[in-house]
């Protein structure tokens, strides 16, 4: 059985993500901007010295958890119910706070 290869050359084509990017229009600027918050995945704070500091400061500690590499992708609102009151709303809202304030 033979296939049209045009009609493959032209599927694979618009398959590419090179077409589906000139398709799609590029966000605003802004939108590239990261911005950090408590639900932001804890691995992504920690790769980020200002986001860091900002962690280590109001859950000092955190990254040399034995169990770290267990809750690493999780947020810290998600861990917190885990936490046995260590990270309350006011430390999540403090940490909210701080992150925001990041350039």
């Amino acid at each position: 059985m033979r296939f049209p290869t045009a009609g493959l050359t032209a599927l694979a084509i618009l398959m590419s993500p090179l077409a589906t990017a000139a398709a799609e229009p590029a966000p605003p600027a802004a939108a590239h901007k990261a911005r950090f918050t408590v639900d932001t995945p804890i691995a992504d704070l920690m790769a980020n010295p200002g986001a860091k500091a900002v962690v280590e400061k109001v859950t000092p500690g955190l990254e040399s958890n034995p169990h770290y590499i267990l809750f690493k992708m999780m947020s810290l609102r998600q861990i917190a119910p885990m936490s046995e009151g260590k990270l309350t709303d006011a430390h999540l809202a403090q940490v909210d706070q701080m992150l925001a304030k990041l350039p």
